[in-house]
């Protein structure tokens, strides 16, 4: 709560009215209320005891945003009101606020701060899919030409936890990012940031952490139809458990050719160094590999990328295998809907989350698509299927999870909406204890006018 009202008090100072900046500035601001009942039939995601419980949840909410000649500001924030009907002591306050800011100092440099901040007592959030493409530059997040003023959302990533909350004591997880970008071409850039993160638990069983990460990344297109984009990134974990901290440095190296407007390969090669405490939990990775990215219209897209991983530990047996990512999308804007497959393995840390299991192996496939019944009427349904294996650990731990989803959403009126959700979630784990399976039911109500409150 420290760090939200932080966070407000250096916002209020950005925008209190009375300075040149806020009346050289457009304004828009469109208040929202989200009424919502939602069921459960594991509460604690147990594998035996399964308990029910049904929580009403108040969230009002409001979307500001500024924007000057050069410059935008956008706020965004909701506070939920949680009433759990079975057991009070699951009731909660939920936060979620985010910030952007950018400035387009000159025709080349941008500067811009992201800031995320979510409190909850949910185990784990089933995101919406999302269905048009996001473009990334390796470790840097890319942002439209003007984010958040025309239409477009910003979307700010939070940090993917692949492992398991049982219970339902709240937490805080927030994000801040600054970045500058530079752009010396038509599709050349240089990017440096740096990103803060803040795990705290209420829990005491459950680690608290602090994540510190400077990045860099590059594009260069030094002929017409040949380029590179190579990357640096340092990671410093520090943890209030037995975790102690990590030590993380990453870098790669793709080296591009453009075969016409629309396909695109490349060739590449990542390395990762993971310095942890004690000489005996240290280990490299190489990893070399190849991939096609092709995009023939605004509606379709497909990407491919195939590798090998080789795991070289300071101690012990060494690990290797396959890394594949393949993506793939279509939307069909006269038939009102759309598709995309995405899949693949690869490896990752699983540091910074509900449980630090060190060095993963995933396996991943998702199915989603969305259809507008009616006028008024839309339909989202998603299936996925994730294992990650978890080789730091004795015994190893394997968790298959499979997660499906099938939505409505109802326009009644310009700004009154009406949706229902349903989602089931089943782990299946080699350690027999990990094992749960739980439905969710989600309806709720939302009062959002069409168009925000414009002033000057």
């Amino acid at each position: 709560m420290k760090r939200l009202c932080t966070i407000a008090l250096i916002l209020m100072g950005m925008i209190t009215p009375g300075g040149k900046a806020w009346a050289d500035s457009i304004k828009t601001l469109v208040p929202r209320l989200t009424l919502s009942e939602e069921y459960t039939d594991n509460v604690d995601l147990d594998r035996s005891d399964r308990r029910e419980e049904w929580t009403t949840v108040v969230s009002p909410g409001i979307d500001f945003s500024m924007l000057w000649k050069t410059r935008a500001l956008r706020l965004s924030y909701s506070p939920g009101f949680a009433y759990a009907a079975k057991d009070e002591n699951n009731s909660e306050i939920r936060q979620n606020l985010s910030a952007y800011f950018w400035d387009q100092v000159t025709k080349k440099l941008r500067l811009s701060a992201t800031e995320t901040l979510q409190r909850t007592e949910l185990p784990y959030t089933v995101e919406d899919p999302v269905f048009r493409r996001t473009r990334t530059v390796p470790f840097i997040s890319e942002q439209p030409e003007s984010p958040g003023t025309d239409g477009q959302e910003v979307i700010v990533e939070r940090r993917r936890d692949r492992t398991i909350r049982r219970n339902r004591e709240p937490y805080t997880e927030s994000t801040t990012a600054v970045s500058a970008d530079y752009r010396f071409g038509d599709r050349d850039r240089f990017t440096a940031s740096y990103l803060f993160g803040i795990l705290e638990n209420d829990d005491p069983k459950v680690e608290d952490n602090r994540r510190h990460s400077p990045r860099l990344a590059v594009t260069w297109w030094p002929w017409d139809h040949y380029g590179f984009d190579a990357g640096l990134l340092y990671e410093r974990g520090d943890y209030s458990g037995k975790t102690d901290y990590t030590n993380d440095y990453e870098a790669h190296i793709r080296f591009l050719r453009e075969f016409s407007q629309h396909l695109n390969g490349f060739v590449g090669y990542r390395h990762t160094v993971a310095d942890e405490p004690g000489d005996e939990d240290d280990y490299q990775v190489f990893e070399p590999f190849i991939g096609v990215d092709w995009e023939p219209s605004k509606d379709f897209f497909a990407s491919l990328s195939l590798g090998y991983f080789y795991k070289k530990n300071e101690t012990g047996s060494d690990d290797g295998g396959m890394t594949l990512s393949g993506d793939l999308g279509k939307s069909w804007r006269f038939r009102r809907g759309a598709i995309r497959l995405s899949g693949g393995t690869g490896y990752e840390q699983s540091y910074g989350g509900a449980e630090n299991l060190g060095f993963t192996v995933y396996y991943q496939a998702m199915i989603a698509g969305n259809y507008a019944l009616t006028k008024r009427t839309d339909a989202l349904a998603s299936f996925s299927a994730v294992r990650n294996e978890y080789l730091d650990e004795e015994p190893e731990r394997d968790d298959n999870v499979y997660t499906a989803v099938a939505g409505l959403r109802y326009r009644m009126l310009r700004w009154l909406y009406l949706n229902m959700t349903y989602s089931h979630q089943k782990l299946d784990s080699n350690l027999n204890e990990n094992d749960y399976r739980e439905n969710r039911v989600v309806m709720s109500v939302s009062l959002v006018p069409e168009h925000g409150i414009r002033f000057k």
